[in-house]
C-alpha cells in the first residue's frame, strides 16, 4: 500500500473514530449524570465484582482471536471462518462454566446477590463470542465508520434501557441489563454491517499459527487484566458494597473514559503499524505520531481529575458521592499513566510478539498487584495510590521492553516520553495552581485545566524544538482530519 493511501485510510480511521469516541465518552457522561442520581454507590458496588470476575472470562473467550486476525498479513475465508467458531464455541462452554460457579463467586465476596449477577451477565460470553470475527473483519479491512455505528448504536439504547430501569425503582439491575443490552445490540449490527457470513469449521492447520499468537496475546490480556483489576478484587475482599461503590464510580468516572482515548487510536494503530513492521523509517514515524497523541491528548483530560477533582464530582456525580473525591483526584494520574504506557502493547502486538507481551504482562501485573495490596490498609484511597504506584513504576520498563524484543530504536521512544512527562507535568502544575487560586464556579475550575494545557504547549512549542516537531506532527494530523473526505 503507498504512502498516501494508507495516510489517507488512517486519518479518516482516525477521524471516524474520534467522532465516534466523541459520541460515545458523552454517552457515558450523560449515563454517569443520570444513573449517579437515580441509584446509590451499593447498587454499583454489588455489580462491580461481579463485573470484574465476568471481565476475566471475556479476555479469555477471545482467546486473543481477534487480535490475531487484524495483524495477521493473509487471511482467508476458511481461516476466518474457523477463527469465528472457536471464539463462538468458547463463549458458550464459558457461559456454561460461569453459571456454575456463580454461586461459589457470590460466597468468596460475601455477597448473595453476586451469584445472579454472574449468572445473567454471563450471557455476554455468547453475544460477544458470536460478535468477535465480524469486528475484527471490520477492523481489519478498516471499515471504521460500521465499528463506530455499533458501538455508538449499542450504548445509545444500553443507557436508555438502564435509565428507564433505574427510574422505575430496577436498583443494581437497571446496571446489568446495561451490559447485556449493549452486548447483544452491537452483536446484531457486527454481522449485519460485515457482509460476511462463516463457512463450516475446516481444517485447523491452516490456522494453527494464528490460534498460537492469539493463545499468546489472550494470555498476556488476562494477566493485564487481573492486574489492572486487582484494586477491584482487592476491595471486594476487604471492604463494604458502600466503599467498593464509591471507588467503582470514580474509576468509571476517570479511568474508563480516558480508556475510551486509546480505542480509536488502538483501532488504526494496530492494522497500519502491522503493515509497516518491516519498514522501520515509516513505523518510527507514524509510532511517534501515536505516541504523542496518547500522551498529550490524555493528560490535559486526566489533569481535570487532578487539579479539579471536586468540581468534577459534584458536577458528574452529584452531592452524595463527596466522599469519591480524593479517589477521584488519585486515579486521575493512575489513569493517565496507564494510557501513555499503551504504545507498548502496539509495539508488541504489531511485531506478533504474543509470547514477549506475555512475560511482559505477568511482571506488570505482579508489580501493580503488590503496590495495591502494600497500600490497600488504607482503604479506597490507598488502594487508588498503589494502582498509581505499580503503574508509574511499569511505564519506562515497558517502553524498554517493547522496544528491545521488537527491534525499535529506543532512543526516540523513550525522548519522547521524556517530552510528554515535562511538558504536560508543567501543565498539571500550571493548572493546579490556576485552580487554586480561582475562587470560582466548579465549571470555571474545570475549564482552567484545558486553559492551561494550551499556554504550556504554545509556550513549549516556541521553546522546545522537539516539543515543536511532536505538536506539529499532531497539527498536521489534524489538518489532514479536517481536509480530506471520508
Amino acid at each position: 500500500m503507498s504512502e498516501a493511501n494508507l495516510a489517507g485510510k488512517a486519518v479518516r480511521g482516525t477521524r471516524t473514530s474520534l467522532l465516534g469516541l466523541a459520541a460515545k465518552v458523552g454517552l457515558q457522561i450523560v449515563g454517569l449524570l443520570v444513573l449517579s442520581r437515580l441509584l446509590s454507590p451499593a447498587d454499583f458496588g454489588l455489580v462491580a465484582v461481579p463485573v470484574a470476575a465476568v471481565g476475566v472470562g471475556e479476555v479469555i473467550r477471545d482467546l486473543g482471536l481477534s487480535v490475531a486476525a487484524i495483524q495477521a498479513k493473509e487471511l482467508s475465508a476458511s481461516q476466518r471462518s474457523n477463527l469465528f467458531w472457536a471464539n463462538l464455541v468458547v463463549g458458550v462452554l464459558l457461559c456454561a462454566l460461569y453459571i456454575a460457579a456463580s454461586r461459589p463467586i457470590a460466597a468468596a465476596f460475601g455477597s448473595p446477590e453476586a451469584a445472579v449477577i454472574t449468572a445473567v451477565l454471563s450471557s455476554t460470553f455468547v453475544l460477544n463470542g458470536f460478535a468477535a470475527q465480524f469486528r475484527a473483519s471490520l477492523n481489519r479491512d478498516m471499515r471504521f465508520t460500521a465499528l463506530v455505528v455499533a458501538d455508538v448504536v449499542a450504548a445509545t439504547l444500553a443507557i436508555f434501557v438502564a435509565v428507564v430501569l433505574a427510574a422505575n425503582g430496577a436498583g443494581f439491575w437497571a446496571v446489568v441489563t446495561q451490559y447485556v443490552c449493549s452486548a447483544g445490540v452491537g452483536a446484531v449490527i457486527l454481522a449485519a454491517a460485515a457482509q460476511w457470513w462463516p463457512g463450516m469449521p475446516s481444517s485447523l492447520a491452516e490456522s494453527a499459527h494464528l490460534v498460537r499468537f492469539g493463545a499468546s496475546v489472550s494470555a498476556a490480556q488476562v494477566v493485564a487484566y487481573l492486574g489492572n483489576n486487582a484494586d477491584t478484587f482487592v476491595l471486594g475482599f476487604t471492604t463494604t458494597p458502600q466503599r467498593l461503590g464509591l471507588y467503582s464510580r470514580s474509576f468509571q468516572l476517570v479511568v474508563a473514559p480516558l480508556g475510551q482515548f486509546k480505542t480509536p487510536l488502538t483501532t488504526v494503530a494496530l492494522p497500519v503499524l502491522s503493515r509497516l513492521r518491516g519498514d522501520g523509517q515509516r513505523y518510527a514515524r507514524y509510532l511517534r505520531v501515536g505516541q504523542a497523541a496518547l500522551g498529550y491528548g490524555v493528560i490535559p483530560i486526566a489533569a481535570v481529575a487532578i487539579c479539579a477533582p471536586a468540581a468534577l464530582a459534584d458536577f458528574a456525580l452529584g452531592p452524595q458521592w463527596s466522599a469519591a473525591v480524593p479517589v477521584i483526584q488519585v486515579l486521575g494520574a493512575a489513569g493517565a499513566l496507564q494510557q501513555v504506557s499503551y504504545v507498548a502493547y502496539w509495539i508488541f502486538v504489531s511485531h506478533g510478539l504474543g509470547n514477549s507481551l506475555l512475560r511482559y504482562s505477568v511482571v506488570a501485573a505482579v508489580v501493580r498487584t503488590a503496590a495495591i495490596l502494600a497500600l490497600s490498609p488504607l482503604g479506597p484511597v490507598g488502594v487508588a495510590w498503589g494502582y498509581v504506584t505499580g503503574s508509574a513504576l511499569m511505564w519506562p520498563v515497558a517502553l524498554v521492553w517493547s522496544c528491545r524484543m521488537a527491534g525499535v530504536p529506543l532512543r526516540p521512544v523513550l525522548t519522547g516520553a521524556g517530552r510528554i512527562v515535562l511538558c504536560t507535568g508543567t501543565g498539571v502544575a500550571a493548572a493546579w495552581a490556576a485552580v487554586s487560586a480561582l475562587d470560582a464556579p466548579a465549571i470555571l475550575e474545570v475549564l482552567a485545566v484545558p486553559c492551561c494545557f494550551a499556554l504550556v504547549y504554545v509556550l513549549a512549542a516556541i521553546v522546545v524544538r522537539p516539543v515543536r516537531m511532536d505538536l506539529l506532527g499532531l497539527w498536521d494530523l489534524a489538518r489532514r482530519f479536517v481536509r480530506r473526505g471520508g
